[in-house]
């Protein structure tokens, strides 16, 4: 608990010099949906302050390791939330195609209202959950940020969501594969199929070891089963969590 608390406190001083409008953070005690403006170019609406720390970890940190990686001329974002990772992307290769999933329809429409102010329009967003069946319930948490079709511990309500396999979606290479979805990950990566991996170049997936046991260890199973190269690295802030990297051998 102090390390989270150390953390949080940490992130909100990197955001403090980050943000071209960081006194507006205190909007969220009055209104939402706040308005984060970051130097970088780069600003999104957010509507709770948990998702500050997402936008420090995956734009500042560069948590996806986008700054690695020459070129990118598809990608996949499954789990988009606000559009934090696509936007990043999208920013950095102007020329990239993305498709974006978000089963959330409260979060779904703060990032297609992030893409148009941040005037994007190389990005098809859809709000339906990825996995391998046509419907789920999508089990959301008190605060409305943390969906998943994964009953788990923090879920308060639980909303019918239409679903599709991600295979559907893929036609061609996908250069990166970005997945995070609340424990729902291993069922993403079965909704490709046998055909579809072999269209993956890179993904970069998260895992929940805290709400599906050794979620880890069984998404690192099936990468290397399509060949993949795997790279395992722990959140030490949230040590059940952390990232899976996986790169075509």
């Amino acid at each position: 608990m102090i390390n989270k608390l150390i953390y949080s406190v940490k992130s909100l001083l990197r955001l403090m010099t980050e943000m071209e409008n960081f006194p507006n953070i205190f909007n969220y005690l009055v209104k939402k949906p706040v308005l984060v403006r970051l130097k970088n170019g780069i600003s999104l609406y957010t509507s709770q302050p948990i998702e500050l720390i997402t936008i420090k970890e995956t734009i500042l940190d560069d948590e996806y390791k986008i700054s690695r990686v020459k070129n990118l001329k598809n990608v996949v974002d499954v789990g988009a939330g606000l559009g934090d990772f696509s936007l990043l992307v999208a920013k950095r290769f102007p020329g990239v195609r993305i498709t974006a999933f978000e089963p959330n329809k409260t979060v779904f429409n703060l990032f297609k209202k992030n893409l148009l102010i941040n005037k994007i329009t190389n990005v098809k967003v859809y709000n339906m959950a990825v996995g391998r069946k046509e419907n789920y319930f999508l089990y959301l948490a008190a605060a409305n940020v943390h969906g998943s079709t994964i009953k788990n511990y923090r879920a308060v309500k639980k909303v019918k969501v239409k679903a599709g396999k991600l295979a559907d979606f893929i036609s061609q290479e996908v250069d990166f594969l970005k997945v995070d979805c609340e424990g729902a990950e291993i069922d993403v990566l079965k909704s490709l199929g046998p055909n579809k991996f072999t269209f993956i170049r890179r993904i970069m997936v998260e895992y929940h070891n805290g709400i599906i046991p050794a979620e880890d260890q069984k998404m690192a199973a099936i990468l290397k089963k399509y060949h993949f190269e795997v790279q395992i690295t722990k959140n030490y802030i949230v040590p059940t969590t952390g990232y899976i990297i996986g790169v075509k051998s």
